[in-house]
């Protein structure tokens, strides 16, 4: 097979993925999937393809190259993104977008993780995981109310993380 074909459902010799689908689906979800891919941009290409017209798909992301740190090279990422980049990838790929910012209570403690372990090469992603339980409801209390800010139409300008709404163009 040469470099430049292409067979649906796979991952070709070149390195794109192929998504074996064409107007198929009303919605797709791919929750921190895209900073993993080299070809993100054929990716989201493909995405919009398998959609039917009007219908969307749901996708978040980490954001905010200057968090880069151990734990997305122990997360095998690719990248984080900057606002408009993805927003032009998005665009690009045909997709209309509203996208916000979530979990931004969590980002003080990203710049702390990222000052103190971030980049360390001794760095022990199961230590993080394992949080004080006297963190649990001051964290839960941060969430509650970032859904209720979200439930009442605010986007949420700066986080770590970016979550976006898309819709294939009709």
């Amino acid at each position: 097979m040469r470099q430049t074909e292409s067979v649906r459902g796979q991952t070709l010799p070149n390195g794109r993925r192929e998504i074996p689908y064409l107007i198929e689906f009303d919605s797709i979800c791919a929750f921190d999937v895209l900073e993993d891919i080299e070809g993100d941009e054929h990716v989201l290409e493909e995405l919009c393809r398998a959609l039917r017209p009007d219908r969307g798909a749901l996708l978040s992301v980490p954001q905010r190259p200057f968090l880069w740190s151990s734990v997305d090279e122990i997360s095998f990422y690719k990248r984080r993104y900057q606002c408009s980049e993805r927003e032009f990838k998005c665009r690009k790929a045909k997709l209309d977008i509203h996208a916000t910012s979530f979990v931004p209570s969590l980002l003080p403690l990203m710049l702390v993780q990222l000052l103190v372990w971030g980049r360390c090469k001794g760095y022990n992603a199961d230590a993080e995981l394992a949080l004080p339980r006297r963190l649990d409801q001051p964290l839960e209390f941060f969430l509650a109310l970032e859904r209720t800010t979200l439930r009442e139409g605010v986007w949420l300008p700066i986080s770590g993380s970016r979550f976006v709404a898309a819709r294939r163009r009709g």
